[in-house]
């Protein structure tokens, strides 16, 4: 499982970072959030989750409101 984020769509709402602040948090400069540990492979951002980490990665992504977060 890959957690993938489009960040050039990312409106900096915070709900990530409110949600689950151990793989979010929000950039003081652009106001975007950033996945944190995650690396860059073309224009997105990915992390590969251990098993117990994916339900809030999947939660986190529900409460995205212009789903950057995707889960694949």
């Amino acid at each position: 499982m890959i957690v993938k984020q489009d960040r050039k769509k990312c409106i900096g709402c915070g709900y990530c970072a409110d949600f689950s602040p151990s793989f979010w948090e929000m950039n003081n400069t652009d106001g975007k959030a950033d996945l944190l540990n995650s690396h860059l492979k073309g224009d997105i951002y990915q992390y590969k989750p251990l098993s117990f980490e994916v339900d809030e990665f999947k939660q986190t992504a529900e409460l995205c409101p212009v789903k950057v977060i995707i889960i694949e």
